[in-house]
Formats: C-alpha cells, sequence, structure tokens
C-alpha cells in the first residue's frame, strides 16, 4: 500500500507554518516540540498523506482535511508544570474552547516531553482531531479512533543536523528493533497467521528483558446475512506468556497443538494469559489484522520477513501507561501447527 510517511526531525524550520506559537512560562522546550510535531502533521495532510486513513462513513476525506487544516492553524498551545485533568482523569494533554471561542490545548510538560517520539504524534493528533470534533472523549476514556493509525506514517530520518534518534541502531533495545520491523511489516494473509506459533515478546518497561510467547489464531467466517453477504475471514486470536522460562521452543511440544482451540490453555498446564482475555476477534483494519478487548488494549498483528509481528498498544490511560503508547512487541518464529 501506498503511503506518504512523517519525517521525525528536530531539523524542521519555526517558519515553516503559520500558526499562533504561545511559549513562555517554563514550557518553551515543550511547547515548541509540540508546534514541531503540529507543522509536520500540517505538511503531511497538504501532501495527501491522509488519503489512506480509515474514517468513519459520515466523515468525508475532504472534511478531515479541511477542519485538521484549521484547528492547526488557529489552535493555541500551552505547557504548564500543572498536572493536567478530564474529570477526574489526569491527562498529558487536554483541549477545549473558552468562553471567547479560543481553540487551546494544555499540556503537562513531564508527561508531554516524557513521552516517546511516536507516540508524541498520536497525541498530538488527537488533540486537534478532537478541537475538530472528529475524537470526542466520553466523560473521561479519550477516543483515538483515528489517532492511532498516525504511527503507521512514522519513519526515522538520518541528517547531518541533531535528530531524534542516533544513527546507528547498536544502541536502540530490542522494543524498539521489533517496533521498527512491526513499521516496515505487511498484512499476512489469512492462511499465514492462522494457526499456533511461539516466540518472544518485549516490554515497553523492560525493553531488553525476552518473555517466551505463544499466539494463537483460530479462523471463522463472518456470515451473519447469509451467503450473498457472506464477510472476509476473522480471527479468535490470544497471546499467551510462559510462566517459568524464555525456551519456548524446549518446552513445547508441537502436536500437543493439532485442533487446540484458544480455551485449551490454562494455567495449570504451564501457561497464562498476559495480554489479553481469549477470545478477541481480529479484522483487517489500520493497515493490519487488529483486535480490542474491553477498549484499554488494542492488538494489531502484521508480518515482516517470515515473522509474525504483534503490537500491544494502550486505548486509554491506565496505571503508568498513556493512551496510544505501544506497550509490548512481540514476534513469532516457530510454527507449532
Amino acid at each position: 500500500m501506498k503511503q506518504l510517511i512523517f519525517i521525525l526531525l528536530l531539523a524542521i524550520s519555526s517558519q515553516s507554518f503559520a500558526g499562533p506559537r504561545i511559549v513562555g512560562n517554563g514550557g518553551d522546550i515543550c511547547e515548541n516540540r509540540f508546534y514541531t510535531v503540529r507543522d509536520d502533521i500540517n505538511s503531511w495532510v497538504l501532501s495527501g498523506g491522509s488519503k489512506n486513513l480509515i474514517l468513519r462513513k459520515e466523515l468525508s476525506l475532504d472534511k478531515y482535511n479541511s477542519d485538521m487544516l484549521t484547528q492547526m492553524k488557529y489552535g493555541k498551545i500551552s505547557c504548564t508544570e500543572d498536572k493536567v485533568f478530564v474529570g477526574a482523569a489526569e491527562k498529558t494533554c487536554k483541549n477545549y474552547v473558552t468562553s471567547d471561542g479560543v481553540a487551546v490545548i494544555s499540556c503537562n510538560i513531564n508527561r508531554f516531553m516524557n513521552t516517546s517520539e511516536a507516540d508524541q504524534y498520536v497525541l498530538v493528533h488527537h488533540e486537534y482531531a478532537g478541537l475538530a470534533g472528529f475524537e470526542k472523549n466520553s466523560a473521561e476514556v479519550s477516543n483515538y479512533e483515528i489517532s492511532n493509525q498516525i504511527s503507521e506514517y512514522l519513519e526515522d530520518t538520518i541528517v547531518k543536523k541533531l535528530s531524534i534518534r542516533p544513527a546507528s541502531n547498536s544502541a536502540a533495545s530490542k522494543f524498539d528493533l521489533l517496533n521498527s520491523n512491526f513499521a516496515k511489516g505487511s498484512i499476512p494473509s489469512a492462511k499465514e497467521v492462522q494457526g499456533w506459533f511461539s516466540g518472544r515478546c518485549y516490554t515497553s518497561d523492560k525493553p531488553d528483558t525476552p518473555v517466551g510467547s505463544l499466539f494463537g489464531a483460530t479462523s471463522f467466517p463472518l456470515n451473519v446475512e447469509g451467503p450473498i453477504f457472506e464477510q472476509p475471514n476473522h480471527f479468535n486470536v490470544g497471546v499467551f506468556h510462559t510462566i517459568n522460562s524464555t525456551s519456548v521452543s524446549g518446552l513445547v511440544n508441537p502436536e500437543l497443538f493439532d485442533g487446540l482451540d484458544l480455551s485449551g490453555l490454562h494455567r495449570d498446564s504451564g501457561w497464562y494469559t498476559q495480554l489479553q482475555q481469549n477470545n478477541m476477534i481480529a479484522t483487517k483494519r489500520m493497515g493490519a489484522w487488529t483486535a480490542t478487548n474491553d477498549s484499554s488494549l488494542l492488538l494489531r498483528i502484521r508480518k515482516f520477513q517470515n515473522y509474525i509481528m504483534l503490537q500491544g498498544q494502550a486505548t486509554k490511560d491506565q496505571g503508568s501507561y498513556k493512551a496510544g503508547q505501544v506497550i509490548a512487541n512481540c514476534y513469532f518464529f516457530i510454527k507449532l501447527n
């Protein structure tokens, strides 16, 4: 699929966009970074990069482009050391319109600056999409329906200036390397993703610590309206982690998985569910096989080279995780059945 990409650079000119910049009160670095990301999103929309976004039926691409460009032009940003709340929930940023009609985005300095570069793009897009009315929150729960797609278009670029990431990948964690490989991957066919696989997962809080893992996908047709309206295959998917060892291939007998459905693994057999509950339904969307559980976790499945890649993202602020944050990257390299 042809996709235009964001360029992650600190070297973007401060004159590249005509929108307001109200920096000060110790938040200069935070606000300048916010505007740098905004400028890149603005250029990407103007260049037609949004044409592959999956939008709700009632939202046209023209309206998305027009309203996003308007909000990015006139919306003001203010970074503060004060905590930012939506209701009782602490947030990194929030957007609102003042009584005199000024669109404002307010961000907590520490939370925004401690957010990864990729997640900053998701967050900045979300705030402007909120002002445009495309991603309306439900009480304290944030809606990232469009913004979660933004990370698909990110690419690291190395220049002879200050850049976001080092020129060498030698210092990159295994979590980051898998994150990069996932972004380069493609949607596997239904045949490729079906079955049981063993591999490794790495989490954002332990980016170089491997966890032996299993991935299972059982195909079923979604056919509730008869054969004329038969839909493409969907999958029940499950991700499991070993309790005592990362040596998955040494523990698993492939014959045990012949015909085994997702309910066949239990804690007393040496496995337990780590990332999600069983029987999540995955469908083709957002450039991957994608599944959600109780609206707190989104799983995306791709293929890179000969590996099945899985990425877990938080869909709302919960504990130490922020909405849109990638919390786990996995790859599966042994086909069990």
